[in-house]
């Protein structure tokens, strides 16, 4: 399952279940609604055995 922080960010991936140790991409779109700086977070969650899961965090500046 793959979660943002904000309705700007947008995540696409394939929702079937991967085979362990297959790689599967994901998708990573940004759609600023306004200029200035912003910082967002991209939450990947996955099956594992410590019930895991993968931040990914998203800073720039919009001009």
């Amino acid at each position: 399952d793959v979660s943002t922080t904000c309705g700007c960010t947008a995540a696409t991936y394939d929702k079937r279940p991967a085979k362990p140790g297959e790689t599967l991409r994901v998708g990573i779109k940004m759609t600023p609604k306004d200029t200035g700086f912003f910082d967002e977070v991209v939450t990947i969650k996955y099956n594992s055995l410590n019930n895991q899961h993968v931040k990914l965090k998203i800073k720039g500046n919009v001009r």
